[in-house]
C-alpha cells in the first residue's frame, strides 16, 4: 500500500500529482492500512540506494557583437544550458509505528534559456572602463538542494526566473592607482514550485518566493596602487569591501533561514619581483570579524529537526609566498 504522507495523501503513481519529481511516500507492511497516528517527523534520510537513471540534453549558444568604435562594443547572446538529474537516496524512518521507508524520487534534469545584452566601453585614454550587462535566465526544473540530517536532497522547481543587471567600473585618476566598483542586482524567484519543507515536515507552495542564496543587491568596492621599487620589484597594496543584501537558505523563505545583509573588509599588501617569478603577500580577511552564516541545515527528525549552521571564516590573517619558473 503506497500513500503520500503529509497534509495531502494521494496516489504516488498519479501522473497528475503536483509533486512529480519528488514523492514523499510511506510503504507500509502488507495488510496494514492504518494511516492514523503516524508522525511526520520520524523520517531519517540518509540510507543507500541502488536506483539508476539516465539523462540527456542539448546545449548551445548564439552571440553577436558590434564595435561602433575601437573603445566601445555592444553584444547580445542567447544560450541553452543543461544539468543532469540527481539520484536521491531512500530514507528509513525510525521511531515510527509502523516502520516506514520514504522514497525520494530522482530529480529531473535542469534546463535554462539565458538571454543577455551588454556593452563594454573605455573612455579618456583608457583611464575609465565601464561595462554594463542585463540578463534574463528562465529555468525549467531548477534543481534546489536541501540539507537534512547531514544528507543532501534535490527537488525540482518546475519554473524559475532570474532577471538582473551587472555593472563594472574602473577608474585610474592617476598613474598606478585603480579604483573599482562592481555592482549586481538580482530579481530571482520561483515561478512555480511545490515541494517538501524539511524544517516543518510539510509539503508547501514556494511559488513567488526568493530563490535560495540569491541576494537582491551586491557590490564590491576596491582600491589598488602599484608602487615601483626601481629594479627591486613592486609593492601592491589593496583594500576591498564587499557588501551583500540579505539571503534565504531555504525555499520557504522562513524567518529563521534569513541571513541579514552584511559587509566584509579585506586588506592585503603584495611584493612582486620584476620578472613576476616571486611574490610575498600579507593579508587580513574579514577585518571587522563579522559573523556570517555560510550554510544552514535541518538536523535529525527524531530530535525535533534542530537547525545547524556553519559560518564563514572569522578575522583571518596570514602570509603567502610563491615562486614560478
Amino acid at each position: 500500500m503506497v500513500r503520500i504522507s503529509g497534509p495531502q495523501r494521494i496516489d504516488a503513481d498519479n501522473p497528475g500529482s503536483p509533486f512529480t519529481g519528488f514523492n514523499y511516500v510511506d510503504i507500509f507492511p502488507p495488510g496494514d492500512e492504518n494511516l492514523d497516528g503516524v508522525p511526520d517527523n520520524c523520517i531519517l534520510p540518509g540510507t543507500s540506494t541502488d536506483k539508476e537513471d539516465t539523462w540527456d540534453g542539448i546545449t548551445g549558444d548564439l552571440k553577436i557583437d558590434f564595435k561602433p568604435a575601437d573603445d566601445h562594443m555592444v553584444y547580445a547572446s542567447i544560450s541553452h544550458g543543461y544539468k543532469p538529474g540527481f539520484i536521491n537516496g531512500n530514507a528509513q524512518g525510525l521511531g515510527c509505528a509502523p516502520p516506514n521507508i520514504t522514497a525520494l524520487n530522482n530529480a529531473a534534469e535542469e534546463t535554462i534559456w539565458a538571454y543577455e545584452i551588454g556593452s563594454k566601453n573605455r573612455f579618456l585614454d583608457n583611464t575609465i572602463q565601464a561595462n554594463l550587462t542585463g540578463f534574463v535566465y528562465q529555468y525549467e526544473n531548477l534543481q534546489v538542494v536541501s540539507r537534512f540530517d547531514s544528507s543532501s536532497f534535490v527537488q525540482n522547481a518546475p519554473k524559475a526566473q532570474v532577471r538582473g543587471i551587472e555593472f563594472e567600473g574602473i577608474w585610474q585618476p592617476i598613474e598606478d592607482l585603480s579604483l573599482s566598483l562592481v555592482y549586481g542586482y538580482l530579481n530571482a524567484r520561483y515561478v512555480n514550485y511545490i515541494g517538501y519543507n524539511f524544517a516543518t515536515g510539510q509539503i508547501e507552495n514556494f511559488s513567488g518566493n526568493q530563490m535560495v542564496r540569491a541576494p537582491e543587491h551586491t557590490a564590491t568596492l576596491a582600491a589598488e596602487y602599484i608602487w615601483s621599487l626601481e629594479g627591486n620589484g613592486r609593492i601592491i597594496p589593496r583594500i576591498q569591501y564587499f557588501v551583500s543584501d540579505s539571503i534565504y537558505f531555504n525555499a520557504a523563505n522562513s524567518p529563521d533561514s534569513l541571513e541579514p545583509a552584511y559587509g566584509t573588509l579585506q586588506i592585503r599588501a603584495r611584493w612582486e619581483s620584476d620578472d613576476d617569478r616571486l611574490f610575498i603577500e600579507g593579508f587580513i580577511e574579514n577585518v571587522t570579524d563579522e559573523n556570517v552564516r555560510s550554510t544552514r541545515a535541518v538536523g535529525n527528525a527524531v530530535l525535533g529537526r534542530p537547525i545547524t549552521v556553519a559560518y564563514e571564516p572569522p578575522r583571518t590573517w596570514g602570509v603567502r609566498i610563491g615562486a614560478s619558473y
